[in-house]
Parts: C-alpha cells; structure tokens; sequence
C-alpha cells in the first residue's frame, strides 16, 4: 500500500491539483494628468541631471468622485508616484505645481527628498 504525502489529497496525484484562482483584475483607472512637455537637462554645479515634467491636471472622468478637492489630491498622488517610479533610491525628488493661466496664485511645492526617504504615501495639510 503506498502511502500518501502530508501535501498531496488522498487518491490524487500531484499533477492533478488545482491551482489557485488569479487574483481579481481591477480595470485600469482613467488617467488624471497628460504630460504636455518634458526637459532634461544637466546641472554642472552639482553634477546631477533633472528632468522637469510640464502636466495638465484632468478633470474627473465619467465615474470618478467629483469631489474637486479629492479628485485634485488624488491626481497629485497620482503624478507623485509617477514621478517616482523609475529613480534611484538616492535621486532627489520634487514637485512644484503652478498655475499658468492664474499666474498670481502661489505655487505649491513639495520640497525635494532622496528618493529612499520617501514612503510613496504622500501626506497632504490642508
């Protein structure tokens, strides 16, 4: 009589397990931001390489909260993980965002942190 392994079912071999299903797929979010420009160039005095990326913030698409507020500090998250994504832990990264038809309101900046020292959770003071 054969005996049956701790992880194998009773009468079934191991090729006939069933494996897991996949995990569910969420359709992918319409986009909150286009990117209208990006510039690289080379800063000698601190030997380092900056790209600036010029966006336009979307307006909420069919489905999305219309919450002006939750939709804008949520297409900043969006583009701060963006901006993000492919860089070295020891890159520096910031943000300022400005409005280029309203060209007396303030700027909002996001002072620039090594790439490591950021969580990818952006914390907003309202």
């Amino acid at each position: 009589m054969a005996q049956n392994d701790d992880n194998q079912t009773p009468g079934m071999s191991q090729d006939n397990r069933q494996s897991p299903p996949p995990p569910p797929t969420h359709p992918p979010s319409p986009p909150r931001f286009t990117v209208e420009e990006e510039q690289t160039r080379l800063y000698r005095r601190f030997n380092a390489q900056g790209t600036q990326l010029t966006v336009r913030l979307l307006s909420p698409a069919e489905g999305q909260d219309s919450n002006p507020m939750s939709h804008f500090l949520d297409s900043v998250t969006e583009l701060f993980d963006c901006a993000i994504r492919d860089v070295e832990d020891s890159d520096m990264v910031g943000i300022t965002i400005s409005n280029e038809v309203e060209v007396k309101d303030r700027a909002i900046r996001i002072s620039f942190r090594r790439r490591d020292q950021i969580t990818g959770d952006v914390i907003w003071w309202i």
